[in-house]
């Protein structure tokens, strides 16, 4: 081996030992530095069962059913369970020295001084002191001891809250089924219009089923002025859904009784709701009774209450505080089943037709005048008959003058069921005024009259039978 081989030799040798050397320093300064800052540590003994805190903004006690100094039911539920939740295991970070002087950290007088009451019977106190200002966490003690920890912004925040902050904005629970058509029963909307009554067809009475036979499959009737309406589901939808998940923009007050709610003007407010809801798929779904009364602040914004609970929100005011009667109305003013029907009766022009109806559901036979007519023919010439509608001119109670142009008389066979008879009437050369068994509230095209006699004849001659006008 020459002498310039062993060289390299020892020199490698050489900087392995320093190498050696130089980690295990290391790793006892590691050591030394550990021991000097304890690793952090997780808290929390699980399911918390209250929280009792002590703040800038006062004291209040928090706990699963809400908070004790507000109303029931005013806690927003989520936020509540959110934070028992968090505070049922919490971690911390590395501790600073014991020996410190507390108030560098804001803990000698604390911004929070916080009790929690675990299910298991043990408690934490936890004081909390200033904002770190690199983290955004905050300095924190845990009961007696006096090692310092830095606590999570997240859960320190939740500790600074105050009881307003707890409150729910949600005044109205979101709906549960698949549509808000299906969660309303009945309702009665007080507006600066008036008063607008609307009944669930879901499960009628003998009067409301005889009345549903005008309008064949409906969800709700409206009901007018001596009259009932099938109600129009896309403006009734619009307006149920403002009945749901009615959600504030603030609280303006709570814990008022009637006389409270009455100097705020809820004792003749602007605008009310009651209503009832089933709001659930499940067959044995409660029945909910909600009201609803609302005042006006400004074209956008009013304030609201619900129920008996003395509370007053502010929020953009809700569609169903300017419903609109003659928009809930259906545009079409009858539509009955064909199947349930024994006649339809028709005068126009001097000409009167009765069309007789028999025959099963499944294959009706039609008659008129003791001769039988074309089912297929017959079906399209019923479509034009039911597609008498408003065009939306809403009339108020008119009073028609004169003879009416044309008269369409649904007889029924249930004889319980009174006959439907619409009578069209002149107003100018294109309108006519439509009494519905004797209210006239809306008006339609003249058209329709001139393309029904047009179909009359195609019906008695084979002509086409035009079902547009």
């Amino acid at each position: 081996m020459t002498r310039q081989v062993r060289r390299l030799i020892f020199t490698a040798a050489a900087l392995v030992v320093v190498a050696a050397a130089g980690w295990l320093l290391l790793r006892q300064g590691e050591q030394k530095q550990q021991a000097a800052q304890p690793q952090g540590r997780t808290l929390g003994f699980g399911a918390v069962e209250q929280v009792r805190i002590s703040n800038a903004e006062g004291e209040y006690v928090l706990a699963s059913q809400g908070v004790d100094v507000l109303p029931e039911g005013l806690a927003a539920d989520e936020l509540t369970a959110l934070t028992m939740e968090a505070l049922a295991s919490f971690a911390v970070g590395q501790s600073i020295n014991a020996d410190v002087d507390a108030a560098l950290y804001g803990l000698e007088e604390p911004n929070v001084d916080a009790t929690i009451l675990y299910a298991s019977g043990q408690s934490l106190r936890v004081r909390l002191g200033k904002r770190e200002s690199v983290s955004g966490d905050y300095y924190c003690r845990f009961d007696d001891e006096t090692e310092i920890y830095l606590l999570s912004q997240d859960i320190a925040e939740r500790l600074l809250l105050s009881p307003e902050d707890y409150i729910s904005l949600q005044i109205t629970p979101a709906c549960r089924t698949q549509t808000s058509l299906s969660a309303v029963t009945d309702a009665r909307l007080y507006t600066p219009q008036g008063e607008i009554s609307i009944r669930s067809c879901a499960n009628p009475d003998e009067e409301t089923r005889l009345e549903m036979l005008s309008f064949g499959a409906v969800t709700h009737l409206v009901d007018g002025p001596g009259i009932v309406h099938e109600m129009d589901r896309t403006y009734g939808q619009e307006i149920f859904d403002a009945l749901f998940n009615l959600c504030a923009t603030e609280v303006v007050a709570y814990g008022l009784d009637e006389a409270g709610l009455a100097q705020m003007g809820f004792d003749q407010p602007d605008a009310a709701a009651e209503f009832f809801m089933r709001n659930g798929e499940e067959p044995d779904t409660p029945e909910e009774r909600w009201v609803l009364r609302v005042v006006f602040e400004d074209g956008e914004n009013a304030l609201i209450t619900a129920n008996d609970s003395g509370v007053v929100y502010r929020a953009p005011r809700p569609a169903f505080a300017s419903a609109q009667y003659e928009q809930l109305v259906m545009r079409w003013f009858v539509s009955p089943l064909m199947t349930d029907l024994r006649a339809l009766c028709v005068e126009i022009d001097g000409l009167e037709r009765v069309y007789e109806i028999g025959g099963s559901a499944a294959q009706p036979e039609i008659y008129c005048e003791g001769k039988a007519i074309d089912l297929t023919r017959f079906r399209s010439f019923y479509t034009l008959a039911v597609s008498a509608a408003s065009n939306g001119d809403y009339m108020g109670i008119a009073q028609p003058q004169g003879e009416p142009v044309l008269t369409l008389r649904y007889r029924y066979k249930d004889e319980q069921k009174a006959d439907d008879v619409l009578e069209m009437y002149a107003m100018d050369a294109r309108t006519l005024l439509v009494s519905v068994n004797s209210v006239a509230e809306f008006a339609m095209r003249r058209n329709y009259a001139d393309v029904f006699m047009q179909a009359i004849e195609a019906l008695e001659t084979g002509g086409e039978i035009a079902q547009t006008w």
